[in-house]
């Protein structure tokens, strides 16, 4: 088990090793910041592929800001990467984690993502603003005693 705080700052931690330049802005409301979560390692890896994504379209729109934020309530978890991107129509927000869906690359990694979090009874979405976009993934919450 972890603090979700702590795991947070992890998966920020990470994106800093790989990617020097960015900035990682991390949000845990302070009700949640001593609650402890127990996760299954494929998520990180699934929050890493969302993170790289928004980092890469933050710096095509000339931004270094990649934001990682969490909150659990009641029996869930959600976590919200968002970047300072240009943005995606909004009509494509459902094709933007199939393979091959992503306007840049070849959309593997938020393919990956997307059958990480089903396979772990979770679910993901997108969405895109004149500010940037944000991917939202809820989860439900492993008992920390399991």
């Amino acid at each position: 088990t972890v603090r979700l705080v702590d795991y947070v700052e992890a998966r920020a931690d990470h994106l800093r090793l790989l990617y020097p330049g960015v900035v990682v802005v991390t949000r845990v409301p302070g009700n949640c910041r001593e609650r402890t979560i127990r996760v299954q390692p494929s998520l990180a890896h699934a929050l890493l592929s969302l993170m790289q994504n928004a980092w890469q379209a933050s710096r095509r729109n000339g931004s270094a800001v990649v934001t990682l934020a969490a909150t659990a309530y009641g029996e869930r978890v959600e976590f919200v990467v968002g970047d300072e991107g240009s943005g995606f129509a909004e009509e494509r927000a459902g094709d933007l984690f199939a393979s091959g869906g992503a306007s840049h690359g070849l959309g593997i990694g938020l393919a990956l993502a997307r059958a990480t979090i089903e396979r772990m009874h979770g679910g993901m979405e997108a969405h895109s603003g004149a500010s940037g976009s944000e991917v939202r993934v809820e989860l439900p919450m492993e008992p920390a005693g399991s």
